[in-house]
């Protein structure tokens, strides 16, 4: 099984709560994720023990330029964040680099899946 991992952990809260629906990734992932994949939702620090928190579905995925995110897609990856510069920032500090508006990105939406 494929897992989504979350390394900031910012987002651990959000994951719990559900309110977290997307995640948006710098570059073109859709040869690593798909449609209708089932993935394990994972949060945690790189290099040290991970939690897994459940199993979802992915619904859809877009791949398009970072200035072409939508309201939904960026409160999706973050309830603060409402636009595509606030995507950005917060990108570049996740990643550790410059993120231009031009760059392209993965956005991912994605659904528990209850057992």
């Amino acid at each position: 099984m494929k897992v989504l991992d979350f390394l900031n952990c910012k987002f651990h809260d959000n994951l719990l709560e559900r309110c977290k629906r997307c995640t948006i990734r710098l570059g073109n992932k859709t040869l690593e994720y798909s449609e209708n994949q089932i993935v394990l939702v994972t949060s945690g620090d790189k290099f040290l023990q991970r939690k897994k928190l459940y199993i979802a579905v992915i619904d859809k995925v877009f791949v398009k330029q970072l200035a072409q995110l939508t309201a939904s897609d960026c409160s999706g990856e973050h309830p603060t964040l409402h636009t595509a510069n606030a995507v950005q920032e917060f990108l570049q500090k996740i990643y550790g680099k410059t993120v231009l508006p031009t760059d392209i990105v993965t956005v991912m939406y994605f659904s528990e899946v209850i057992l």
